[in-house]
């Protein structure tokens, strides 16, 4: 786990500083999975757009490569927009949709696709015939635009979260 704090503005011996970002990066437990984790990570709403999440994520590269991680996943919601560029811009890439995966509101039955994308730190993973994956080659606008909810995910994706 990573934790980032913050110390309120008015800082005083006795202030106690505020959660405003984690990640999570979970390695499987067979040997033959151990080379990637699933990564989660979460920001507070008022740390959004601060830098917060790309700060977390620089570390957790580093601790990725020295245990040997190469390849990092994560689950992320098609309308949350948000998360999505964040992690582009990191390098994630698109592999995978599940289709209105997530219930966003039971009452509408309003459903929303979860997005699965990865990240490679390694590209031997990527060069070797028998670890090639098929990359879906649909842009995450185009699938953010498509999901199932699309109009009524504001309210629940405000987000940066992958899970």
């Amino acid at each position: 786990y990573l934790v980032a704090l913050a110390h309120t503005e008015v800082h005083t011996p006795l202030s106690k500083p505020r959660v405003c970002g984690w990640l999570e990066l979970n390695r499987p437990q067979p040997l033959r999975l151990r080379h990637f984790a699933v990564l989660t990570l979460a920001v507070a709403p008022q740390w959004r757009g601060r830098g917060v999440g790309q700060q977390l994520l620089a570390r957790a590269y580093v601790w990725a490569q020295r245990t040997g991680v190469k390849k990092i996943q994560l689950d992320v919601r098609a309308g949350n927009s948000a998360a999505i560029r964040l992690y582009e811009r990191q390098g994630f890439v698109l592999e995978g949709r599940e289709r209105a995966q997530i219930c966003t509101n039971k009452q509408r039955n309003h459903y929303e696709d979860n997005l699965i994308m990865a990240k490679f730190l390694d590209d031997v993973l990527l060069s070797s015939p028998t670890q090639k994956t098929d990359v879906l080659e649909t842009s995450l606008d185009e699938v953010c635009r498509d999901s199932v909810s699309s109009a009524n995910c504001d309210e629940h994706t405000s987000s940066v979260e992958s899970n």
